[in-house]
């Protein structure tokens, strides 16, 4: 893998002697990448059961193609997105955060979604159509002062499970 970079695609400019360069990003490894910027690849799989990446306030992701997760850990820090006009497919992992998913359709096919993080509450908003499969999983923390949201902005088809963690 690459260190010390942060992969962004640019479009050519042949006036100005600049070569087009588009990335296709799989995080595998182990750890976390953390984004703060604003960076746009053409497409984004986390597959990895130990990867991670996190959106965090004030950065921004658009792949251009898609978004697949197999496994893994992704976080929407509040006022992150993680944007494609492509799909959504999360097949197994976990979503996570308090921010923005903007896609046509996100599909959850056998991952979680825990709005606001585990053991915190939050909002995650996801805008777009949704569909929670049979086997999909909803984490939501519950507190004497409020409670997770998951906010869907489109069109929703629900199933799966949900998993409360009430804090006194």
């Amino acid at each position: 893998g690459a260190t010390g970079f942060v992969p962004n695609n640019i479009d050519p400019d042949l006036a100005a002697d600049i070569d087009a360069r588009y990335f296709d990003v799989t995080l595998s490894a182990s750890g976390t990448t953390s984004l703060s910027s604003t960076v746009e690849i053409d497409r984004l799989t986390l597959s990895g059961p130990q990867a991670g990446l996190d959106i965090n306030s004030g950065g921004r992701l658009t792949s251009l193609i898609e978004i697949m997760q197999t496994a893994g850990t992704l976080n929407v820090d509040a006022g992150g997105t993680i944007a494609t006009p492509g799909d959504y497919l999360l097949f197994m992992g976990l979503l996570s955060g308090s921010g923005t998913v903007s896609t046509p359709y996100f599909t959850n096919v056998a991952g979680g979604i825990a709005p606001g993080g585990m053991g915190t509450t939050g909002t995650l908003t996801i805008d777009g159509d949704a569909i929670l499969s049979s086997g999909s999983v909803l984490l939501y923390d519950a507190t004497a002062s409020g409670s997770d949201l998951l906010a869907i902005t489109g069109d929703v088809s629900l199933g799966g499970n949900v998993a409360m963690n009430f804090e006194s």
